[in-house]
């Protein structure tokens, strides 16, 4: 320090000869000397004695140089230096304040690049080796990376291998934020897929809920008609089932041998008969049973009458004929709404609940189909529970609605109901030339058809009934297989034929049973049972059975 002070008061001292004019006589001035723009600056701040100009006295000069006074110039060069280094430190901070920052940053993260770039004299990483990268993350001082820099190892490397360096980095720095705005792009070209993706699927969402909804309601809806129906259906069902149990014990009591049979004629003066469906063994109807419905159709009497030219006698007595019929069908379709009204008033219990005691079991199978009787088709919708087996007619339907009521009076399956267990054996049946027939017998010696919309639905309602095939008649296996055989199927499986050899049955017995394999039933007037006709004489008022040319020759093959 004392070294330079004197160095920087030498220089004073000759500056100070160099611009100022001495007195004469007191010595000529020294060359000028360079000094630094510090060591002048501190200089120009030094203030000399004035001294007057005009024609000066000897008492007012000094008479020695050293009796010149003169400011000490070792404090006045030290405090100038000091602020100096302040202003330098300021300015330095000012100045790189901003990029010192960055370029700490590129050094930290591309350490691994430039300290193969930047190698010393000794062929050692500048930026690894020292404290180099020690002081780039740690310190936060611009002059100590400024004298970093500076120095002559870093110099001489930044000036050999930095330009280079610096380009390549450059163009890194380019290929990357290409290849980092591609990313950029391609991850928002995605994120925009992915958001029109999630858009479409909300929409998609939102209007499959909708629908959704929609069927929903519509389901719901359906199922409460449905259950109106149903409820319709068994309070009918449960009246013609009381009117059938009414007209039985009737029967029972006005029959000949009942307790009212000797007053037959005044209870009614006329009986009516039909065909039971009860059938026998052999599947004969022989049976006869009271039809309460029949009459002497007066109306065709009256009409032939008129169409044929009757005499006045018989015309007025078909004419009271008509109308007393007339009179007699009336009284009971208006007595019929009071006792529908008063069964409907003398409900207390919510019908929902009578339904749910009724149908055993929750409905697992729904169809629409078609009860096919004796010249009818009757649309009405099936349904199966666990144990029961339900048929109810669709009165709004507009088929259903061109169909005579007489005619429907004969029909005692509108509203039907059966158990599992009354049902013996399922076979599989043809309805206009179609396979999608069912005929169902039971345990009363009764069938009952059934008509679906397609095959399909034929299996399900076969899956869903209970196994019992084609019954233990004919020696087929019990199964729902059988149940779907074909009429050939059934024939190879069955062992009728070696029974009618072995004369184990009769030829009526082996006859039916080709017919009731073969899709024949009486249900359906187009497929009714057919037998061979053996007989040749009709005209006969007494036939000789014993006669051979009474019977046809069966060796020849006749076409129905």
């Amino acid at each position: 320090m004392t070294s330079q002070l004197k160095a920087g008061g030498d220089v004073a001292h000759s500056t100070i000869d160099s611009q100022t004019s001495l007195p004469e006589g007191r010595g000529e001035a020294s060359a000028p000397v360079d000094v630094s723009e510090g060591q002048a600056a501190a200089v120009s701040s030094i203030s000399l004695p004035s001294y007057p100009q005009n024609n000066p006295t000897a008492s007012d000069r000094p008479s020695k140089p050293e009796d010149l006074s003169f400011p000490n110039l070792d404090n006045i060069t030290v405090k100038s230096l000091q602020e100096q280094s302040f202003s330098l430190t300021d300015r330095l901070e000012k100045a790189l304040g901003t990029v010192a920052p960055l370029l700490r940053e590129i050094m930290v993260d591309f350490a691994p690049f430039l300290s193969k770039t930047l190698i010393g004299s000794h062929g050692q990483e500048l930026l690894t080796a020292g404290k180099g990268l020690a002081t780039m993350k740690s310190s936060t001082s611009v002059v100590e990376l400024v004298m970093l820099l500076c120095s002559q190892e870093w110099q001489n490397s930044l000036q050999k291998h930095a330009g280079l360096a610096f380009i390549e980095l450059i163009n890194e720095g380019r290929l990357l934020s290409h290849a980092m705005k591609d990313h950029i792009v391609r991850v928002a070209n995605e994120a925009e897929f992915i958001l029109n993706r999630m858009r479409a699927d909300d929409v998609m969402k939102h209007a499959e809920f909708e629908s959704l909804c929609a069927v929903t309601v519509q389901e719901r809806r359906e199922e409460d008609q449905m259950c109106d129906h149903l409820v319709t259906s068994a309070r009918r069902r449960d009246i013609v089932i009381s009117h059938r149990i009414k007209d039985k014990i009737l029967n029972i009591l006005t029959d000949k041998h009942g307790s009212w049979g000797h007053d037959v004629d005044a209870l009614s003066k006329q009986q009516f008969w039909k065909l039971d469906t009860w059938e026998d063994d052999f599947r004969r109807r022989k049976r006869l049973m009271r039809n309460p419905l029949g009459n002497k159709h007066p109306e065709a009497t009256l009409k032939a009458a008129l169409e044929h030219g009757a005499t006045e006698d018989a015309l007025n007595q078909a004419r009271e004929a008509f109308h007393a019929h007339l009179a007699a069908t009336r009284k009971p379709s208006q007595q019929q709404p009071t006792d529908l009204l008063e069964d409907t008033d003398t409900t207390s219990i919510d019908e929902r609940e009578l339904l749910e005691q009724e149908m055993t079991g929750t409905v697992s199978f729904t169809a629409t189909a078609k009860l096919i009787c004796m010249g009818m088709a009757i649309k009405g919708i099936l349904s199966i529970t666990h144990s029961e087996l339900y048929f109810e007619m669709m009165d709004d339907d507009p088929e259903n609605k061109k169909l005579d009521a007489e005619v429907l009076a004969y029909c005692d399956n509108l509203h039907g109901k059966w158990h599992f267990s009354e049902i013996r054996a399922i076979f599989s049946r043809r309805y206009l030339l179609q396979n999608v027939g069912l005929e169902i017998f039971l345990a009363c010696r009764t069938s009952v058809m059934f008509a679906f919309p397609d095959h399909d639905i034929v299996k399900k309602v076969v899956n869903v009934l209970p196994r019992v095939g084609v019954g233990v008649k004919y020696g087929v296996a019990q199964s729902r297989r059988a149940s779907l055989m074909s009429p050939k199927q059934l024939f190879k499986t069955s062992n009728m034929t070696q029974k009618w050899q072995r004369r184990e049955i009769s030829n009526l017995e082996y006859l039916m049973y080709l017919n009731t394999i073969a899709g024949r039933t009486y249900q359906d007037l187009n497929q009714y049972p057919v037998f061979p006709w053996v007989l040749t004489n009709y005209e006969s008022e007494e036939l000789d059975l014993s006669q051979p040319s009474n019977y046809r020759d069966l060796s020849k093959v006749t076409l129905l």
